[in-house]
């Protein structure tokens, strides 16, 4: 249903990060929330399970409400303050009337060090 532009995302330790996401249909128009849908950001380890979740058993680690009038994702420092490695992420859209979408799903996430 949607594609993604921009989908590794390359974090420092310890830094805070921000960014814009940007969701299309297949046919190119714009993904535009309605006004009860609800985004949701999940970072985790590099492991696919049976639920087809991208992320290990233990659950996500960062797990972030995306607001549906910006589409803004926003990090803060604590929440990047993971051991550096490779992750994966998710983006889920909850949609107002019931039905879940994961819009993006086991796209890297990638913590460097803090310089």
């Amino acid at each position: 249903m949607y594609s993604a532009e921009g989908n590794t995302l390359k974090v420092t330790r310890k830094n805070a990060f921000k960014g814009v996401l940007k969701l299309i249909y297949k046919d190119g128009r714009p993904y535009v929330p309605e006004m009860d849908d609800r985004i949701v950001f999940e970072v985790g380890h590099k492991e696919l399970t049976p639920n087809k979740k991208s992320y290990a058993k233990e659950g996500p680690i960062i797990t972030k409400d995306i607001p549906i009038d910006t589409l803004r994702i926003s990090l803060s420092n604590e929440d990047t303050n993971i051991p550096e490695g490779n992750y994966v992420y998710d983006v889920t859209v909850h949609h107002a009337n019931g039905d879940d979408d994961t819009v993006i799903q086991g796209k890297d996430f990638i913590v460097g060090k803090k310089i």
